[in-house]
């Protein structure tokens, strides 16, 4: 009546039929009828716009009164059983009009009969026209038909599933292959949409597919918990649509049903050696898809979503989601977390043996909580059956056993590097003098001990050591004395002369 009204208002402006058809987006004959029933009423416009919408569909909208013909009052009533019957194999309207008349002979003709199941038939394939609000939701869905690229080195044929996605306000819609339509695959999906869709709605809707509903129910679905995390992540809520309901999401039906026509079709004959090349042509032709004028209006999907929607959009996280699993499981006495996919173990604070913890890990990092307490953070491994282990996590005894296992030549002359080149080189002679290189690991220690002391520092060390080595002495011991008595002042290099005395004897005694 709303419109109704809007004619009336136009009428009563001296708008042309033509015009007020554009107007109003009707037909003119329509609005050519309208026109005649107003005038017929014989009241002036004013009159009319004052009535409300009851009475004013009464006055231009009169409903005739028709006898109830018995022949279409039984049709009615048998109309589920012919509608039935009708999709059963090998049955034909002309065979359900024959048993028809054998149960009531007064019924219509084949071609009355034929019209009036043709009338049910649309009426059971009605559809709903949905509104939707700018950003409100991403309607999803997999391609039923597959694409596929060659294996270079092998020529196999790879089929990749077919993801669509799809703004409903503005049409914007979004496809990509995947691998597979695995859960890891999906949440790839998901990032590279609102990547390019640059914001994130506030619902995403998918049908019941099993990667994200682990329980189907009419009323409340149990939905797969790294999917909760994903829209949690990224602010938005996810939404299912009723089992075999495809017209509960109709634009991603929609979107799919294009992309046939407008990315499959064109690259049909083309042949890929790559995923990602794939990925690319598919790409190419969805620009061209979303910058194709819609049919009867003179904008694109690409400008009604710059212009209207993309604002609308919530903005995306800094960083993309990362799939998260979870781990429950109780710490060993040897302090480490058994992370079973790996067969990998991870350290926790010791004071935690026989507690029950969490692992929460992606694919870089493995995070441990007790209850909402981080306790220990790890970059993930894949070693099979190896340890990660923080020192800080073991009791001391440990930490000091740790220390010794770890000492080697490398770790001796790393630390030697940092007081000076002297010590390096003495360190490395040190190492070397012994018929077994663990031999000299204790003394290797005492002489980085000497660095430490207050009273001898890292210069007294460096110029004992380099005096050590132009004696070509080498032991901790002779390296402690010389700073214990001050020697490593000396000039380095010089022998002092033996003083002169009658015991030496010079060459003219050999004559």
């Amino acid at each position: 009546m709303l419109i109704v009204r809007r004619l009336i208002q136009l009428l009563q402006r001296e708008f042309s039929m033509r015009n007020i058809a554009i107007e109003l987006e009707l037909n003119r004959e329509t609005v050519s009828v309208y026109d005649k029933r107003i005038k017929a009423t014989g009241k002036n416009h004013d009159e009319l716009l004052e009535l409300n919408d009851e009475e004013l569909a009464a006055v231009l909208q009169p409903r005739q009164a028709s006898e109830e013909d018995p022949r279409l009052t039984d049709f009615m009533a048998r109309k589920e059983y012919f509608l039935n019957e009708l999709g059963k194999r090998g049955v034909t309207r002309k065979l359900l009009l024959k048993e028809y008349r054998k149960i009531y002979p007064d019924c219509y003709g084949y071609t009355r009969f034929c019209g009036l199941l043709d009338e049910q038939l649309a009426l059971k394939g009605v559809s709903m026209h949905h509104e939707h609000k700018a950003g409100e939701i991403i309607q999803i869905d997999f391609a039923g038909d597959k694409m596929s690229y060659v294996e270079p080195e092998t020529g196999e044929i790879i089929e990749c599933v077919i993801f669509v996605a799809v703004l409903p306000f503005s049409g914007y819609t979004y496809v990509m292959a995947l691998a597979d339509a695995t859960l890891p695959q999906l949440v790839k999906a998901l990032n590279n949409c609102l990547l390019y869709f640059s914001g994130v709605s506030v619902y995403i809707k998918c049908d019941n597919m099993k990667q994200a509903v682990i329980k189907s129910c009419l009323y409340e679905p149990t939905l797969n918990e790294i999917l909760e995390q994903w829209s949690v992540y990224n602010g938005t809520a996810l939404l299912t649509a009723r089992v075999r309901k495809p017209k509960d999401k109709p634009h991603v039906e929609q979107g799919v049903h294009l992309s046939y026509q407008r990315i499959f079709a064109p690259l049909r004959n083309e042949v890929f050696l790559s995923l990602n090349e794939l990925n690319e042509a598919i790409w190419r032709e969805l620009e061209n898809h979303n910058h194709e004028p819609f049919q009867k209006k003179r904008f694109t999907r690409y400008e009604r979503f710059i212009d209207g929607e993309k604002s609308k959009l919530a903005p995306l996280p800094q960083f993309p989601f990362v799939i998260k699993h979870r781990q429950q499981k109780l710490v060993a006495h040897n302090y480490h977390f058994h992370l079973t996919e790996d067969n990998h173990y991870y350290s926790v604070p010791y004071r935690l043996v026989g507690f029950k913890l969490t692992a929460i890990y992606d694919t870089t990092t493995v995070e441990i909580y007790n209850g909402s307490e981080r306790v220990a953070t790890h970059s993930r491994s894949p070693v099979a059956e190896g340890y990660t282990t923080e020192t800080s996590h073991m009791p001391s005894n440990h930490q000091a056993f740790k220390k010794q296992k770890g000492w080697d030549s490398t770790y001796f002359l790393q630390e030697a590097g940092k007081i000076g080149s002297h010590v390096h080189a003495y360190m490395e002679a040190l190492l070397k003098s012994r018929p077994q290189e663990q031999q000299a690991y204790n003394a290797c220690r005492g002489l980085l001990s000497l660095a430490s002391k207050k009273q001898i520092g890292p210069q007294r060390l460096e110029n004992a050591c380099l005096r050590a080595l132009n004696a070509g002495i080498v032991s901790y011991r002779t390296i402690k004395n010389m700073l214990a008595n001050n020697m490593e002042k000396e000039e380095s290099g010089v022998k002092s002369k033996l003083p002169s005395h009658k015991n030496l004897r010079g060459p003219e005694e050999y004559k």
